[in-house]
């Protein structure tokens, strides 16, 4: 058994945060207390983790493992021709069987063209509803998730009306889609950084000019998109899209700050990237907060990130990290 103590606690839900607080771990990596403690147990480790802050660790519900940043996305993405495409939409059924048959947890489809296709434009739809309804239907039988790649209000409402567990990017959402969306509980993950990371390259992006061209399309509309989903109330999950050009993995934390001066709190961006993240993947019963009986999957943070969310980039200022009670990371002490 082992107590952090001393730390300022963010615990991840939204609940004010909590001075001296501590951390009771038990030897199966799960928390057993939490919270301004009176006493602590005699037989644990003391681990002082005083002037920083405890909180979980960070999740990222979006994500492309198979690339890795690179500017030429196209010799890495597979290529599927309009035929392949014509032969998916017809298979529904069998394609989200298949999928699950292999091993998937979740079904993702998409729903509306992309930034990165060069034939489709970002708000075009590119399955009719009743295509959509069967496709989440299918899923929901089998107990698995569906999240939706959207760009375009018109494909977010059908994916929304047919029941979609997820919005992914949601770039150009109107009125009607948000309304909806907060009506049904659909999570929006909106993915701020792969544009924010190629505006920061400039001409030296180099991108093909179809994909410039949407990206300042989807770009123009993100912002508001995202405006409109925090006043009305949409429940968000941080997503990334890491692995898109200029994108490599590492840098996910950025999102944060973008999120927050994108009108977000800097608690209600921890918390879409904490119990959101994890109620969005569905793990959200065992890690995301830190509450008792949860993993104790947290960070100790040298600062106050409520203060300055940007802080969370620095990895230097990651003095402990702890997945189920372990330490991957460790400048506090030795175990």
């Amino acid at each position: 058994m082992k107590v952090l103590t001393g730390g300022l606690l963010i615990d991840g839900m939204g609940r004010d945060p909590i001075p001296n607080a501590s951390v009771v771990i038990g030897d199966d990596g799960r928390i057993t207390e939490v919270g301004a403690l009176a006493r602590l147990p005699l037989d644990a480790q003391v681990i002082d983790v005083g002037g920083r802050t405890i909180m979980p660790g960070l999740m990222d519900a979006h994500v492309h493992f198979m690339l890795a940043g690179e500017r030429d996305f196209e010799s890495v993405f597979l290529k599927q021709t309009s035929e392949y495409m014509a032969i998916k939409a017809a298979e529904i059924l069998r394609a989200v069987r298949e999928q699950v048959k292999v091993g998937a947890d979740l079904i993702k489809f998409c729903a509306t063209g992309g930034v990165m296709d060069p034939q489709l434009a970002p708000d075009v739809p590119e399955y009719s509803a009743e295509e959509v309804q069967t496709l989440i239907a299918e899923a929901h039988k089998m107990k698995k998730p569906v999240a939706a790649h959207v760009h375009g209000a018109e494909g977010a409402k059908i994916a929304i009306r047919a029941g979609v567990d997820t919005i992914e990017h949601g770039t150009m959402l109107d009125e009607e889609a948000v309304q909806l969306m907060r009506e049904a509980g659909t999570v929006l993950v909106p993915t701020l950084t792969p544009s924010h990371q190629v505006r920061q390259q400039g001409d030296a992006a180099n991108l093909p000019a179809h994909v410039m061209e949407k990206f300042a399309v989807t770009s123009a509309a993100h912002a508001q998109s995202l405006t409109m989903a925090i006043e009305s109330g949409v429940s968000l999950a941080l997503g990334t899209d890491a692995g898109t050009p200029f994108y490599p993995h590492g840098l996910n934390a950025i999102e944060l700050q973008l999120m927050v001066e994108g009108g977000l709190s800097p608690m209600a961006t921890i918390v879409a990237a904490t119990s959101g993240a994890a109620k969005a993947l569905r793990v959200d019963d065992s890690t995301g907060s830190l509450v008792p009986g949860k993993f104790a999957d947290l960070l100790v943070v040298d600062g106050d990130p409520l203060a300055d969310i940007a802080l969370l980039q620095d990895q230097s200022r990651l003095h402990l990290i702890l997945q189920g009670g372990r330490a991957y990371k460790n400048l506090v002490s030795a175990e």
